[in-house]
């Protein structure tokens, strides 16, 4: 027959298993305490969710932020790009235009884009 252990939060007699919650006389004992002081117990309840959801959405939260952050990075560098791009267009048709006015030819903005 197994050896009897004894409850570490109230000292009841257990049969002999490894008992890693509460023993049912704890468990009466705090269910008798919820009905005495319902608001009490409700609030230790409602803080115990909210830390139960904080610790379990932080990281989720987290994940979802990095990965927002890294998007936006990469967005950025893609603007930046066309930007640039954008920027060198409008220095060749500058140039183009300026070469066409030097040789005394009306500067036809179309002509700069047929060459691209």
């Amino acid at each position: 027959m197994p050896e009897a252990i004894q409850c570490p939060r109230c000292g009841a007699q257990l049969p002999g298993q490894d008992w890693e919650g509460l023993c049912p006389k704890c468990l009466l004992r705090v269910w008798r305490w919820r009905r005495r002081k319902p608001v009490l117990a409700g609030l230790a309840g409602s803080t115990a969710l909210l830390l139960l959801v904080l610790v379990i959405g932080s990281p989720i939260a987290a994940l979802h932020i990095n990965r927002e952050r890294q998007h936006a990075e990469q967005n950025a560098v893609k603007s930046q790009q066309a930007a640039q791009f954008l920027r060198d267009i409008l220095k060749d048709m500058e140039r183009s235009v300026r070469i066409e006015r030097s040789m005394g030819r009306p500067a036809l903005v179309s002509t700069t884009f047929d060459k691209r």
